[in-house]
């Protein structure tokens, strides 16, 4: 028999364009499963245990988003699966993220068809725990399935119900977990992945966190170092202040310098080694007046407050004593220009010839008179004015 050679035809796509358009398609559908699971949501979000469905009849508008039919879907659903009907958006959702960004869309026939095992896990789950006062239903979180599956295993446990109830909690939920990850896709490498992110972010938010800590220690250290100055300058400010008011009051601002200048004649007579010396250079010191180098004496201010226009104010006694140390120390005032306070030097008087001895060498000592003391002489006291006003001229 002959046989005809036939040339194979051409494609009508290449390749290039029936990948794209294999990619666009599961990106539509991915849509579509995202679209499905919103809905899910929307219809389990909105149920009212008094909206019309397989188990209540009544002539009452639906409340539910979709109307009478996503009321009676989510009825359904809520009665059955309870809280773990929560699952199907969850899976719906997951698998429209794949086939949208193309992670994983490979796997979604292999993974899908343990959805209904992962739902049941989910409701068990959930029925372990005690619904809270607003739940409307008689049977509990899980739905009717839950409860008669936690049910059935209560009774075969040979442990007791608080803890039979504990383990299986814990047994249901990991299992819940695991077939939920395994029915959205995820593998090992997947799973090390979001464990290496969620790692790193919780480094970098520690490190972030100890950089705020750092920088606001390093805030309260500046202002403390501020407030510390400012109460300083603050300090020197009152210091000033004070100095200046000591020294607009004459009466102290004098008793202060006489202070100071009976400081100075005590550090310099405590170096005279003679005790008769010593005792002339304390009596010369203490009439001295402290000069600054090479400058006048600043003319001290005698503020006299009259009582009454035409006659003169009343002295005080403190008045009277600076003024008549001040008059003192004018009379006893050294030569201008010196740094330092200094005495004039006296020299050692010669030793007198050994007196004698004998009786009658002593005999007139004994008979000799006592001298009388001279009386002491007391000038009266004038003001600074009156000290160095000049007298009258010859031509008088």
């Amino acid at each position: 028999m002959a046989s005809y050679q036939v040339r194979q035809r051409d494609p009508l796509l290449d390749q290039n364009t029936q990948a794209m358009l294999e990619r666009r398609g599961r990106e539509l559908m991915g849509a579509g499963l995202i679209l499905a699971g919103v809905i899910f949501a929307l219809m389990l979000m909105s149920y009212s245990p008094e909206d019309p469905g397989w188990m209540v009849a009544t002539d009452e508008p639906a409340q539910n988003i979709l109307g009478r039919f996503g009321a009676a879907v989510a009825s359904t659903l809520i009665i059955i699966g309870g809280m773990g009907a929560w699952g199907l958006p969850l899976v719906l959702l997951a698998w429209g993220l794949r086939f949208v960004l193309h992670r994983g869309e490979d796997r979604a026939l292999s993974r899908v068809v343990f959805a209904v095992i992962a739902v049941a896990l989910g409701s068990v789950f959930a029925a372990t725990h005690v619904p809270g006062a607003d739940w409307p239903h008689s049977f509990g979180l899980g739905g009717l399935f839950g409860d008669t599956v936690l049910g059935a295993l209560l009774e075969v446990t040979p442990l007791g119900a608080a803890m039979g109830l504990k383990m299986f909690s814990l047994l249901a939920g990991a299992g819940f977990l695991a077939m939920s990850l395994y029915v959205c896709g995820f593998d090992m490498r997947e799973l090390r992945a979001i464990a290496h992110f969620l790692l790193v972010g919780l480094v970098v938010s520690y490190n972030s966190l100890l950089i705020l800590v750092s920088r606001g220690a390093s805030g309260s250290a500046q202002a403390a170092v501020a407030m510390q100055d400012r109460y300083r300058q603050h300090r020197e400010g009152r210091a000033a202040v004070a100095e200046a008011a000591v020294r607009d009051d004459p009466v102290r601002y004098g008793a202060a310098r006489q202070g100071r200048v009976a400081g100075q004649a005590s550090a310099l007579a405590s170096h005279v080694p003679a005790t008769g010396a010593k005792a002339a250079a304390l009596s010369f010191l203490s009439r001295l007046k402290p000069l600054s180098g090479g400058s006048e004496p600043e003319p001290e201010v005698i503020e006299d407050y009259p009582q009454a226009y035409g006659r003169p104010a009343s002295l005080r006694a403190d008045q009277l004593r600076a003024a008549h140390a001040r008059h003192e120390a004018v009379r006893a005032e050294p030569m201008r220009g010196a740094d330092t306070l200094r005495a004039e030097p006296r020299y050692a008087e010669p030793e007198p010839a050994p007196a004698r001895t004998g009786l009658l060498a002593r005999m007139p000592q004994l008979i000799r008179r006592a001298p009388d003391p001279e009386s002491e002489l007391i000038e009266p006291a004038l003001s600074y004015a009156a000290s160095n006003t000049d007298g009258p001229s010859d031509e008088r």
